[in-house]
């Protein structure tokens, strides 16, 4: 509670000198803390791949070069999807974490000596592949493919009456 009522004191004080990020409420801004913190910029704009890197498995990987070129690889699925906003950014990062999670559980079900487990390993792998094809859904909902479409399967207009099918739009008439 205590915490609470500080952090509304330094939002209002912050609102009162218009120090307040509109869009956030906060009392502070990245920009601010990047500042204070000394932290580069260059090294902000690389979070995104170093978090890609860690998801690259590469403790499983014996060869150093084909854990390097999984990573590299990695990161060009990340570039190819195009992230236009950080939401994007975010969803396609998530995006490759899960395909990479998918490809080494597969690779691990072909090489499981046991069927139990290479059963469990494909059961995980199934997921994960229904995640993506979720994340693939709200990547384009986001878009804005795919918009919503009504199918109409039958009309039925009673005598007198009219139906009309279709986008509508009217026009005011010129006077």
């Amino acid at each position: 509670m205590v915490g609470t009522a500080k952090s509304q004191q330094l939002r209002e004080a912050a609102h009162e000198t218009g120090s307040t990020n509109p869009r956030t409420e906060l009392a502070y801004t990245s920009d601010m803390i990047q500042e204070q913190k000394g932290v580069d910029q260059n090294l902000l704009d690389n979070i995104p791949l170093h978090r890609i890197k860690s998801m690259c498995w590469r403790t499983f990987c014996d060869d150093v070069e084909m854990a390097d070129a999984s990573t590299v690889d990695a990161i060009r699925l990340y570039e190819s999807l195009e992230p236009q906003d950080s939401l994007e950014a975010m969803l396609s990062e998530q995006m490759v974490g899960t395909h990479l999670a998918v490809t080494t559980l597969l690779e691990r079900a072909n090489l499981a000596k046991n069927v139990d487990l290479a059963l469990k390993y494909m059961k995980i792998a199934a997921q994960f592949q229904g995640q993506f094809v979720k994340q693939l859904a709200a990547l384009d909902k986001h878009r804005g493919r795919n918009p919503q479409k009504v199918v109409v399967e039958h009309v039925h207009v009673e005598a007198g009456g009219q139906a009309i099918v279709g986008h509508v739009e009217t026009k005011e008439p010129r006077s």
